[in-house]
């Protein structure tokens, strides 16, 4: 599984769309993973793990977000912070220690 670490993490907005694979973001300076203003965010596999924020945040309307089998743990923040008519979607994920709720809608 390839592992980014940096002080960058994902981030996708507009009519941009993310897809993440059997990937690891691990240890940023903040969100692994950001979505907002309509974009779409696919996560299958791997793991978010030692951020300095949330797992993933997911804002705004028609931004959706979908994760299966991800291991979300060990982030400051939240584990998945959804917000503003924004949408997201977990199968067969872990999310676990994280910092504030494990999921906040």
């Amino acid at each position: 599984s390839p592992e980014h670490r940096s002080l960058i993490s994902l981030r996708a907005c507009g009519r941009a769309a993310a897809l993440l694979k059997h990937s690891s973001i691990v240890s940023n300076g903040s969100c692994a993973c950001v979505a907002h203003a309509g974009a779409r965010l696919e996560v299958e596999g791997g793991s978010l793990m030692a951020n300095k924020g949330d797992g993933t945040w997911v804002t705004g309307s028609g931004t959706a977000a979908r994760f299966e089998g991800v291991m979300m743990a060990n982030n400051s923040g939240n584990g998945v912070s959804v917000a503003e008519s924004a949408s997201a979607h977990l199968y067969g994920c872990t999310v676990q220690a994280s910092g504030r709720a494990g999921a906040k809608v």
